[in-house]
């Protein structure tokens, strides 16, 4: 799971966009990831979820 996370949050930062949203979402995946880093971690696969729709919209 860390290395999925680790990596949809460096994807979604090459984009450049600053957004408080964005910024909470990140820092809640990180800290979550440190507290429970199992796959069945259903808070990590939500946060990936959200990153992925906020990517999708921001590209078009």
């Amino acid at each position: 799971m860390k290395e999925i996370v680790e990596k949809i949050i460096e994807k979604v930062e090459s984009f450049g966009v600053e957004d408080p949203f964005l910024e909470e979402l990140k820092s809640h995946l990180l800290r979550e990831l440190k507290v429970n880093p199992t796959a069945s971690n259903q808070y990590l696969w939500l946060g990936i979820k959200e990153i992925a729709t906020f990517m999708e919209s921001y590209v078009g």
